[in-house]
């Protein structure tokens, strides 16, 4: 799949120099309450734009975020190969996938400077061991205490930087009140809190990593901006909405009456994210065959919902959201 892209396509996707230039400034976590550090935050903004890049060029991609939640991968040098220089070289050959990704060309050559993809059919295309180029990966844990040799809390979580890459935003969840402190069998009860919205919250540390706060509300004027140009761009009628709109619109829903602007600020910001990545795909390929439809798409980002949030309508302190 990370070679697909439309016809004639060639060069760099769009967010690929911005990626290897933020990954180069990844440093390693100082603590565990240090998660919201600058080059992180820059290096995932660069992931959503790679990923927005390649679906412009045609790539059916659709994942951007990986989470995980109390994960034994905490001890995945001694589950997997009991031994960490062992675990290190299978990450070297890239084995192992890590975030940022290993260089491509490791073995080969003297550069240090981040290099995760290859040219095919004149095209640069990113390499089968770098999925997390493009998916961002926060994981939360609640922390055993004491920090050394600690029983309280879980067991079989914690960071994940150390194995993984400094590309992985690590979150140890502080709330939940006394519960997160009991012995081993914390680690079965992540989503069992559904209804604790303190802020330190393994619920609102989710809805964080994805971005779920965004979900419902209108767009940013950015959005409804660049939505009309890009309509124009396309040959449809930028004023007002006529026939034309109905490849645009669910077949059951009849064609709105009103102007454009109109039309897109009665739409939830995510469908209007949707729609404007539906027509830059159609720029990308030269405007042949009809954008697709938007509850299509949004449909198809079910399961990815910080997908629906441009970069424009990102919280502060919060990394550029996309699927």
């Amino acid at each position: 799949m990370n070679y697909q892209a439309y016809e004639g396509t060639t060069g760099a996707p769009d967010g690929l120099k911005e990626l290897h230039l933020a990954a180069a400034y990844l440093q390693p976590q100082v603590s565990e309450s240090d998660s919201t550090d600058q080059p992180l935050n820059d290096f995932q903004r660069a992931q959503y734009k790679l990923w927005s890049g390649l679906r412009a060029r045609g790539n059916p991609w659709l994942i951007t975020d990986f989470i995980s939640a109390g994960t034994p991968m905490y001890f995945a040098d001694v589950l997997y190969t009991r031994r960490r220089k062992t675990f290190d070289d299978r990450v070297r050959r890239r084995e192992l996938p890590t975030c940022p990704p290993q260089n491509e060309e490791q073995d080969h050559a003297e550069e240090t400077e981040p290099a995760y993809s290859y040219c095919c059919r004149g095209r640069d295309v990113l390499y089968d061991g770098a999925p997390f180029a493009v998916v961002r990966w926060t994981n939360l844990w609640f922390p055993h205490r004491p920090q050394r040799f600690g029983v309280l809390g879980d067991w079989f979580g914690g960071p994940l930087q150390p194995l993984f890459g400094p590309g992985i935003r690590d979150v140890p969840v502080s709330g939940n009140g006394w519960k997160r402190f009991i012995p081993g069998y914390i680690h079965a009860l992540y989503f069992k809190f559904p209804e604790d919205q303190s802020p330190d919250s393994v619920r609102q540390r989710l809805r964080q990593a994805l971005a779920l706060e965004e979900v419902g509300l209108s767009p940013t004027d950015d959005q409804v901006s660049s939505a009309l140009c890009l309509l124009a761009q396309a040959g449809f009628n930028a004023e007002a909405v006529d026939a034309a709109y109905a490849e645009l619109i669910d077949p059951r829903r009849s064609v709105p009456d009103g102007s454009v602007q109109e039309w897109l600020e009665s739409l939830t910001r995510s469908r209007v994210a949707c729609l404007i990545d539906d027509l830059r795909r159609r720029q990308s390929r030269g405007g042949d065959g009809g954008a697709h439809l938007v509850e299509h798409t949004e449909r198809d980002r079910a399961t990815w919902p910080s997908g629906g949030v441009l970069p424009s309508a990102t919280p502060a302190g919060r990394p550029a959201a996309g699927p």
